[in-house]
């Protein structure tokens, strides 16, 4: 249940590219439990500028789905992507 909650604080103590928020302090726990940054339309929350354009982004996304599927994610997302698309242009 709340588990994930508790593990918050210390993962933001590793500052990880593209975390959401702050949670290291009370505030900035409670911040995030609240859900007070979400529904911006902001893609990233970050302060560092290099990684902000879309590019950028899309680029650190591919490299840790990469990193975090043994290089399967990748080819599973684009075989996902186009059996999607071929079974909706066999029943349309």
């Amino acid at each position: 249940g709340l588990s994930p909650y508790m593990f918050l604080p210390w993962s933001a103590r590793r500052a990880p590219l593209g975390s959401w928020g702050d949670q290291r302090t009370l505030q900035g726990f409670f911040k995030h439990l609240l859900r007070q940054e979400y529904g911006t339309f902001r893609l990233y929350s970050g302060a560092d500028a290099e990684y902000t354009s879309l590019l950028s982004l899309l680029q650190l996304y591919l490299t840790n789905l990469a990193e975090n599927t043994l290089l399967l994610g990748l080819p599973l997302l684009l075989l996902g992507v186009f059996l999607v698309i071929r079974d909706r242009r066999r029943d349309g």
